[in-house]
């Protein structure tokens, strides 16, 4: 993995006009589990996805960390740090983008959900590849992605309404957020009301 992570990096470098974004790792290191900053999470978390891909199976021995990680057994990664600062997370979500499991919300491929929007354009952390990802995608499709980031505890949205637990950080939970009232009817869990459900129903406003 090391060896194809360093040509995922030199994938990276070059797609982006060979330049990379600017290293902030933590001068001790980085780890798969610990949330380290922003550029490092994207940019080794890319590389250890495109490990992944390229041997087309979610097992990664992380020899840095002396653990093996089943990508697809998000039993594995539990107890590791979250959010979108943590490049184990953040390939965890782009695996979820491009496999066809149905252990996540979201089905898609490689070509579609991941390199598309890599190719296009350059990004120096996760945030700035999910925005640009949002303009490739339907809200349907934005929508179950949201939840496959969820499930990695990457929120950029209320995905739960009915849980007491302000997901997305954004000071609103559940129904006081406005993410939860998404009109007549609701899908993945965005819905407020008498209706509120975990996933579905129909929101009454």
């Amino acid at each position: 993995p090391s060896v194809m992570g360093g040509q995922a990096e030199l994938w990276l470098y070059d797609t982006y006009g060979q330049t990379f974004p600017t290293n902030d790792c933590p001068p001790g290191g980085h780890s798969i589990q610990v949330k380290s900053a922003p550029n490092c999470a994207w940019t080794e978390g890319w590389a250890s996805y495109v490990s992944l891909f390229i041997d087309d199976d979610p097992l990664l021995v992380d020899t840095t960390d002396n653990i093996v990680v089943d990508f697809e057994d998000d039993l594995d990664f539990v107890f590791w740090d979250e959010g979108d600062e943590v490049e184990g997370r953040i390939t965890a979500s782009l695996w979820d983008f491009s496999d066809d499991s149905s252990e996540d919300d979201y089905n898609g491929n490689f070509n579609n959900d991941v390199w598309d929007t890599f190719e296009r354009q350059n990004d120096d952390t996760f945030p700035e590849y999910w925005t640009a990802w949002k303009t490739d995608h339907t809200s349907s499709e934005e929508d179950d992605a949201l939840l496959a980031l969820a499930q990695n505890t990457i929120y950029y949205k209320e995905v739960n309404c009915n849980d007491g637990v302000d997901e997305d950080e954004d000071g609103y939970t559940d129904c006081s957020d406005a993410d939860c009232i998404e009109g007549s009817t609701s899908q993945n869990g965005f819905c407020c009301g008498s209706g509120c459900s975990t996933k579905g129903g129909t929101c009454i406003d």
